[in-house]
């Protein structure tokens, strides 16, 4: 249909159609070629959405269900979102509000500019976030900046498969040396070079995590935290006693998850996933 294209698009069991314009490649809509469900983005597009589908075999009825659907709620999947989407976004939102004085304030507390941080820091949960995608295969499901809460806050990867629920969080400190031992996490070699709180917020996020997924599902779920680290030296003395939070090198995660003992069958994995994947589910808490 001229004035748009389709682009069929996959991740692990997910199998897309995206309805785009031709000319910008701004995404009009899109539809789950499995269960025909989707969202339309652009509701003034409805008629180009449902006849471009249409033409590549997709059942009118499906689509106005779509658009239906789209006009009533905001509901985003965050199944499509990519590793390190808002670090990446809060960075390119502080480089744009900063000004030549707090740049130097950001400097002298020994970072080369406060939006570089962030940047780093999507780079390392994009670098997890495609090890996991990549290594984990179809039983388990990866979904990358959760957002949660109303502060701002997000989760890194949400991991959900056989061997359970896991909230990750990546923590990127080049150059430096990182000791853990229990509730301590120690960075040397930064202006970081301090204990730092990682073992307490893991421990909290992934309790926010469970007490959501077990509201969504009616079941009792109970997600680990797993912290991931990627520096120039690790050691990983011990872990905290209450085993709610993990201590893994970043390279080492796809291993760890794989040997965790069956949880969940495929049915209940599922269940969980589909829960997971919509922002509403995150909104209600």
């Amino acid at each position: 249909m001229r004035g748009v294209k389709i682009m069929p698009w996959r991740r692990g069991k997910l199998s897309r159609l995206y309805v785009k314009d031709a000319n910008s490649n701004e995404t009009i809509g899109w539809v789950e070629t499995d269960t025909y469900t989707g969202n339309l983005e652009i509701q003034e597009r409805a008629v180009e959405f449902v006849a471009a589908l249409f033409n590549y075999g997709i059942p009118r009825e499906a689509s106005f269900k779509i658009v239906r659907q789209s006009a009533e709620n905001n509901n985003v999947d965050l199944a499509v979102n990519t590793p390190g989407k808002a670090a990446h976004e809060k960075a390119i939102e502080l480089t744009r509000g900063m000004d030549h004085a707090h740049a130097q304030i950001v400097k002298s507390l020994g970072y080369s500019s406060v939006d570089q941080t962030w940047f780093q820091g999507a780079a390392g949960e994009e670098l997890v976030g495609t090890n996991l995608e990549e290594g984990l295969g179809t039983d388990w499901h990866v979904i990358h900046s959760v957002p949660i809460g109303a502060r701002g806050a997000d989760i890194d990867h949400l991991i959900i498969g056989p061997g359970g629920v896991y909230s990750v969080n990546t923590k990127t400190h080049p150059g430096s040396k990182i000791t853990c031992a229990e509730n301590t996490v120690k960075i040397e070699g930064s202006a970081l070079s301090k204990n730092q709180p990682y073992a307490r917020n893991s421990r909290f996020e992934a309790k926010r995590v469970s007490q959501i997924l077990s509201r969504a599902t009616n079941v009792s779920i109970k997600a680990q935290g797993v912290i991931a680290f990627i520096a120039e030296e690790l050691d990983i003395i011990s872990g905290p006693r209450d085993g709610k939070v993990t201590y893994l090198s970043a390279d080492e995660i796809v291993e760890w998850l794989l040997r965790r003992h069956k949880i969940y069958n495929s049915r209940a994995v599922e269940i969980i996933f589909e829960k997971a994947r919509w922002s509403d589910t995150w909104k209600s808490h």
